[in-house]
Parts: C-alpha cells; structure tokens; sequence
C-alpha cells in the first residue's frame, strides 16, 4: 500500500476477563462518508463491560480530518475503505494487545460492503457482525431513490447506465465474489427497512449457505433502517455476544 495516514479511536475493554487475551472488535461506521460516534455509545461500553477491545476507524472518505481526507474515497468505495480496514488490523496484531485469532468486523448499513468485501481479501478476521448492510451494489442501485443513486454513482466513480459502470458495480460488489468469504457472520435486519432492502441481506446469507459457510440471519418486522426499539437493540446486541462467545469459544479467567 502506498503510505497515508488512517485513523482510529481505541477503547480497551474494561477488565481482561478471558483466557489467552482479549478480542478486538473493529467497528465500522456507515454513510460512508461519515464518522466513528464520539462521546458516550451504549454499544461500545456494552462490548468494553463483556471484555472486548473496541477500534473504530475512520478509513479514508472520513469526515473531520480534511476534504482530502473525505473526498479521497470518491471513485474508491469498496477498495480504499477495505485497505484501511485491513492495514489497522494488522497494526493492531503487530502491536500484540488481542488475540490475533480473535478479531472481530462490525458495522451497519453501507459499512456491510466494506465488512464482506474485507472478508474477500483476507481471512484474518474470525468473524463479522452485519447490521442492515449493503452487499449487491447492483440491486441497491436499483432499488433506492433517485438522490442516493446519484450519491452511489459518485462512491463508485462510474455511471451506472454504461456498460462499463454496471461491470464496475458488478466488481465492487460483495456478492460477485461471496464464495471467497470463510468466515462466520452474524445479520441483522429490519423488514421495514427502505433504504437498504431486506433483500440485501437475505441475498447474501443464501449464497453463503450455498457456500456451506456459516451464519446466522435474525429478523425484525417492526424495525426499519437503524433499529430504534429498545427491546430490538438488547436482543440484538445479546444475540450477537452469544454468536461471538461461540465462535471464538470465549471462556472467562473465573
């Protein structure tokens, strides 16, 4: 890779309860030319408290470090945000403060791009949590409205209408190559979701189980983008730990 700066908000887990150190969990954030939360985030304390480390990156196309900085992901999506995803988690194994085999991708919405085409690259990550995410740019592009199509088109660096932009949105998609991602993957879904379609989701976990790889898929009638019900976020968040606690068989110091 070509040296840059990437960044990134570190938070240690409140106590080391496990055997054979922590895991990390590297969350994502969506737009995804937005930002990591600052300040006080359930989630996150929810993870510190179960003695995981958090890392939010703001990969390139982040907001609050300059236009460059934000705008160097136009043209790029799917590529840059993935690089920077990748090169953060191996500065953090080198760096030796988590368990190395017990890294962990999370994130919503447009951040499920960068989740399942990071899992495409490489295969150090053990397991990944997809809340409401993209995966067939194709179909999203499709299915969404006239102003995110623009926004879309810009992320790609193509117009869709040609021939050559619809074999670009074809690549960039995580679906044109799902049956190179081998590890496990949790989803989440709200069924009155209108800015990424259930569709999305219930396409990728079909081709996966295709694939024989597994993954779990739970999903919410009542929920649309952004789960907002506060039974829905607990269930949710408790249902993704036990997925984790599975996965990379947690077991506690005590």
């Amino acid at each position: 890779y070509k040296k840059h700066s990437v960044y990134g908000l570190h938070y240690p887990p409140n106590k080391n309860i496990y055997q054979n150190s922590c895991p990390l969990i590297i969350s994502i954030h969506g737009g995804p030319t937005s930002i990591s939360k600052r300040g006080y985030s359930i989630e996150r304390e929810y993870w510190r408290a179960k003695g995981l480390g958090v890392l939010e990156i703001d990969y390139r196309g982040s907001i609050g470090y300059g236009i460059k900085y934000r705008d160097s992901l136009y043209g790029y999506w799917g590529i840059k945000d993935v690089e920077d995803v990748i090169i953060f988690a191996n500065h953090m194994i080198k760096e030796g403060l988590y368990n190395k085999n017990k890294i962990i991708l999370r994130g919503s919405s447009s951040a499920g791009l960068t989740i399942l085409n990071t899992l495409i690259k490489t295969n150090i990550f053990a397991c990944a949590a997809s809340y409401y995410g993209v995966a067939d740019l194709e179909k999203l592009y499709a299915d969404t409205h006239k102003f995110e199509s623009g926004y879309l088109e810009s992320l790609i660096g193509y117009d869709f209408n040609t021939k050559e932009g619809k074999d670009v949105f074809k690549k960039r998609s995580p679906l044109s190559y799902c049956d190179k991602i081998k590890s496990p993957i949790i989803f989440f879904q709200g069924l009155k979701d209108k800015v990424v379609p259930p569709s999305q989701t219930k396409t990728i976990v079909n081709a996966l189980n295709k694939n024989n790889i597994y993954n779990e898929f739970y999903e919410f009638k009542n929920e649309g983008h952004g789960f907002r019900k506060k039974e829905t976020i607990i269930s949710s968040l408790n249902l993704e730990f036990e997925f984790y606690k599975k996965i990379l068989s947690l077991k506690s110091i005590d």
